[in-house]
């Protein structure tokens, strides 16, 4: 490289220097720019006829990189290659999620290195998505909505990803093999550099939680003003050479394809061109990297700041009228050593590759979800429209004619435009809502030392259930039944088929108070409690509620109790460690606490606890014993999954949930999401025109307070109930019902026959905001409808947060084992562990604002404000008073009476 390279007397063959041409464009940005020069210097007389498809086949192979696939899809695991497609990209060969068919992209005539078949064509895609058929929403691949829509934020895209650092890793080359870039973008969009990516490295445990940035545009946008005037496109306004779908990304990439084209005579590899358009090679890396990119973003921002902006090269990229745009929250936490020894041995189970082979295999898991459900979207309109001209001129105008045309305006907006969600009138203060309920739910789930999952595990897959029964008590099969449904969903799909297999005709009465007594001794998980109540510590046992989740035990701090959240006849595994909650306690009558009501040390008032400022926060250590963990049941592997939630809800994977790993110190900064709600629209609308019920309203079967997760709880209980015949052991059930606890036979009728009709019920409702007709649940047995409609609750509080995580010193834990701070926890005193065996953390939750904005639901225009302005112009106006209804009465009734009356009298006389 220092004395030049002649390129022509290199021994490779030709198709070796072109693929070397193809990979450098990909790797020599990142590189050396002395080196990256030089280089390209050396290319300057070379031209090679590109290839992009020789990059395809040096790529490593799709099913040795992806190689777990699950969710969203369907109700289990589904072949990797029926979901993901191959795409050319700046990156290099990556693999795409949910993208529209190159048919439905791309304008025929045009190449494009994107798989022919693949994904199925779009069912009637459009962006307001009012074309999705409620009447069969089936996950298949067969008969898919498509794009692929959830319905939940519980369903998720999972997918496990491997790299083999150790054959494939270049260090010519950075970025290959070290991470992996995770583009999030539109279905309608190829993805580039102008789009969100997030960096995600190998060996971890990555979430990525998704917000949705939509804008819609009213009709009246339309046809009211052209493009110039209102800054944006709607659609079939402004056509594109390239693609069938116009949005502001589609048309920033078509502008760099085109100035590329006209200043480097070719186009990069990863760009749709024309068949005869040639690639641009290392000999274009200047003119392709400099000159084409720094002209466009001279037109992207030229056209930002000039509407009437005509460039060279005419791009005028303005954002859709309608669009979205996505962003999302990375979660990362480490893979343990042990856990990824379980998805290398995945690897030989879906490539069919030998086991000495898969150690070279690093694995990363990747979550994608929506973080919330629900969201608000961002609206075009006319800040001042014609509508809001005539009432302006009709008060004016009513002056000399009467009579204003303002009273017309106002006829219109009462009868067509009263509800709205606006922001409450002033801030609010954190005191004026509960502290959030924080659940800490540990992944290992039993003591090793009371119950070993992982023999019984494998004598299952290698013996089978006969041989288990002679082998092991009763108690322990029920064990290990409770416990595999937790487990042998992050496990080998070729595994959890064998062992529901073998448990299709096994009857047995589960009880889940198994899973409390195998569950890490509270007393050596939660060391040392502190802040909220008192600044000084104070015994976890005493605050904690146990209850049962899909994650198995977990403790939760600031729950009401469960006599107080749940209705009589209802059983849930809770129990209560405080009885000081004082009960009567709702959300709608609510009020800040009065001082004299917060006292330190024990003491809580009438509403579930609250923090007075941001300075007061939760803090709570845990500690995790290494010799607990099992191969086979580990979940997230020693980390902690962290739930926050309303202190009337029971936590579940519907909820937004955090990690926290261990040797961390975790804080939450807690952001409320409060919406309000006018006693007027309680009275004057149907919940179906509000599209929220009050707490009185509806009334769930289970739960005393009414909120959509409850109620979405409570649907799923009703429907396992309905087509499986027992209740999964966290939901809800009647205490005198004589419905069993699910066990391993019933495994796929929960995950797949319930989920699947709980999602219709959940998809139906939020569409029409009715409950599905018979007819519209199809291939199943019975023609059930549950009735759902489980809409949101007009008064209610949300939790969000932002987390920070540090390491602990490297002598903080033995710090923290040795402290007498513990010996506050009298729980504590007692335990016999070392601290080689045990890893600590530590949780902070606190307010990140001491003030928040709320949203309030009321009328835009009620009947009042309707009466109040008609009567102030005709007043003002036209003098008409009550007093002049009064003489108007008079002169047609009383001076009417007294003129003929007189007019008689007359004659007689």
């Amino acid at each position: 490289m220092e004395k030049g390279l002649n390129v022509s007397k290199l021994e490779f063959s030709e198709s070796e220097m072109e693929l070397f041409e193809l990979i450098a464009q990909t790797c020599i940005k990142d590189g050396n720019q002395d080196e990256m020069r030089k280089l390209v210097k050396n290319f300057v007389n070379k031209t090679f006829d590109l290839n992009p498809k020789l990059m395809e086949d040096a790529a490593p192979v799709l099913n040795e990189t992806l190689i777990f696939c699950a969710a969203v899809l369907v109700e289990k695991r589904w072949t990797c290659q029926l979901g993901f497609g191959r795409i050319l990209t700046e990156e290099g060969v990556c693999y795409t999620f949910n993208l529209l068919n190159k048919t439905e992209l791309l304008r025929d005539g045009f190449s494009f290195n994107f798989d022919e078949n693949f994904p199925p064509s779009a069912a009637n895609w459009s962006f307001d998505m009012k074309s999705i058929k409620p009447e069969d929403p089936q996950y298949t691949f067969n008969n898919p909505f498509y794009p692929f829509r959830i319905f939940t934020t519980g369903q998720k895209l999972i997918v496990y990803l491997a790299s083999n650092t150790a054959e494939d890793l270049e260090e010519s080359c950075p970025g290959y093999g070290e991470r992996f870039r995770v583009f999030i973008h539109g279905p309608d969009e190829i993805p580039w550099h102008l789009h969100h990516y997030y960096d995600i490295d190998i060996k971890t445990y990555t979430t990525l939680s998704v917000t949705p940035q939509i804008v819609m545009a009213t009709d009246r946008m339309e046809t009211a003003y052209s493009p110039e005037k209102r800054r944006c496109y709607f659609d079939g306004e402004k056509t594109l050479k390239f693609f069938k779908r116009y949005t502001k990304k589609n048309c920033e990439l078509e502008c760099f394809v085109n100035i590329t084209q006209s200043l480097c005579n070719c186009t990069r590899f990863n760009f749709p061109r024309d068949p005869n358009t040639r690639i641009c090679g290392l000999s274009d890396y200047i003119c392709v990297s400099r000159d084409a990119t720094y002209n466009l973003h001279k037109e992207t921002a030229s056209a930002s700041l000039n509407s009437t902006y005509q460039g060279r090269f005419k791009c005028n990229c303005w954002a859709g009228c309608r669009s979205i745009q996505y962003e999302a929250q990375v979660r990362e936490a480490k893979l343990f050593d042990n856990q990824r020894k379980i998805l290398k041995s995945q690897v030989v189970d879906k490539t069919g590759k030998v086991e000495n082979k898969s150690v070279l295999y690093d694995v990363t898991k990747l979550y994608v979800t929506f973080k919330d459900s629900e969201f608000f979207a961002m609206k075009r309109s006319e800040l001042y429209g014609l509508t809001d001209f005539i009432a302006n001129c009709g008060g004016l105008l009513g002056l000399f004619m009467g009579v204003s045309l303002l009273s017309f305006v106002e006829i219109i907006y009462f009868f067509a435009v009263r509800l709205v969600m606006g922001i409450f009138n002033r801030h609010k203060t954190v005191m004026e809502i509960p502290f959030p309920a924080v659940t800490i739910c540990k992944q290992i789930k039993v003591q090793r030392s009371l119950f070993d999952y992982d023999p019984i595990y494998t004598n299952v897959l290698r013996d089978g259930l006969n041989a288990l029964e002679n082998n092991y008590s009763v108690d322990a099969i029920k064990a290990f039944e409770l416990m595999a449904q937790t487990c042998i969903k992050d496990g080998s799909r070729k595994d959890m088929m064998k062992i529901v297999g073998e448990f299709a005709n096994h009857e047995s009465l589960l009880d889940q108070k198994l899973l409390e007594k195998l569950a890490p001794d509270f007393s050596e998980t939660f060391l040392q409690c502190g802040g909220m109540m008192t600044p000084d510590h104070w015994k976890c046992s005493e605050v904690l509620s146990m209850i049962l989740t899909e994650d198995g035990v977990c403790h939760t701090f600031n729950l009401l109790p469960k006599d107080e959240m749940l209705n009589e006849g209802t059983a849930l595994r809770i129990v209560d460690r405080t009885e000081k909650i004082k009960p009567n306690w709702s959300l709608e009558v609510s009020k800040p606490m009065d001082s004299d009501e917060y006292e330190y040390g024990l003491t809580f008032c009438k509403d579930p606890l609250r923090a007075y400022t941001v300075g007061q926060k939760l803090s709570i250590k845990v500690a995790s014993n290494s010799s607990d963990v099992s191969r086979y049941c580990q979940g997230t592997g020693e980390r902690y999954k962290i739930f926050l939630h309303n202190p009337y809800e029971i936590p579940s994977n519907q909820h937004q949930s955090y990690d926290m790993d261990i040797d961390q110190i975790v804080t939450l900064s807690v952001r409320p999401r409060v919406v309000l709600a006018s006693e007027t629209i309680k009275t004057a609308y149907t919940a179906k025109q509000r599209r929220c019920y009050f707490n009185s309203e509806k009334k769930l079967r289970y739960f005393r307070i009414y909120s959509k997760r409850n109620c979405e709880i409570e649907c799923l209980a009703n429907i396992t109930v309905a087509k499986c015949g027992c209740t999964p052991f966290w939901l809800p059930r009647e205490k005198d019902a004589c419905k069993p606890i699910c066990g391993l036979k019933d495994y796929h009728c929960m995950t797949k026959t319930s989920y699947r009709l709980f999602n219709i019920e959940i998809a139906v409702a939020s569409f029409t905001h009715e409950s599905p007709d018979p007819s519209q649940i199809k291939n199943s047995k019975e023609q059930a409808v549950f009735g759902c409609n489980c809409m949101a609750a007009c008064k209610t509080v949300m939790y969000e947060a932002d987390i920070r995580a540090v390491k602990l010193v490297e002598n903080h834990s033995g710090i923290l084992l040795a402290s007498k701070e513990i010996s506050n926890d009298s729980d504590a005193e007692n335990t016999d562990v070392t601290v080689n065996d045990v890893k600590f953390s530590k949780l902070i939750v606190q307010f990140k604002e001491a003030e928040f904005i709320a949203m309030k639901r009321s009328e835009l225009y009620g009947l009042t404000d309707f009466i109040a302005n008609c009567g102030g112009i005709l007043g003002l106006f036209m003098g008409v008073s009550i007093l002049s209804f009064v003489e108007v009465i008079y002169f047609f009734c009383v001076r009417c009476f007294s003129t003929t009356q007189c007019r008689r009298r007359g004659h007689r006389n």
